[in-house]
């Protein structure tokens, strides 16, 4: 599970970073990016439009901590990120998440 203090608390910054910061679009999610002062932090968006089933969303953003979570564990990067989840990445693994996240971080963020 994804500690409290790497998780976008409010509904307020979660909007500012969705106007302000860079979009970076893959095949399963969308990755929405913005410098931070020191700290990284991640918010998640799972839609209705992906699945009207609560339980088909609570598991996906399940899977996404998850994956956030084990590569927060190998490395830390700063940042403030919102992952707005597609379709697509319901029937994908955990595994297939982690390694496209990871990816997209080191390419687009600083490692602390």
């Amino acid at each position: 599970m994804l500690p409290k203090k790497f998780r976008l608390p409010t509904r307020t910054e979660i909007t500012s970073l969705h106007q302000k910061g860079k979009t970076i679009h893959t095949p399963l999610f969308t990755i929405i990016a913005k410098e931070s002062d020191n700290s990284t932090r991640f918010g998640f968006i799972v839609s209705n439009k992906i699945d009207n089933r609560a339980v088909k969303r609570n598991r996906l953003k399940r899977k996404l901590r998850a994956a956030t979570w084990n590569i927060l564990q190998k490395k830390n990067y700063v940042g403030d990120f919102l992952i707005i989840a597609k379709r697509e990445s319901l029937i994908s693994t955990e595994n297939q998440i982690e390694k496209l996240l990871e990816k997209i971080l080191e390419n687009q963020t600083i490692k602390k």
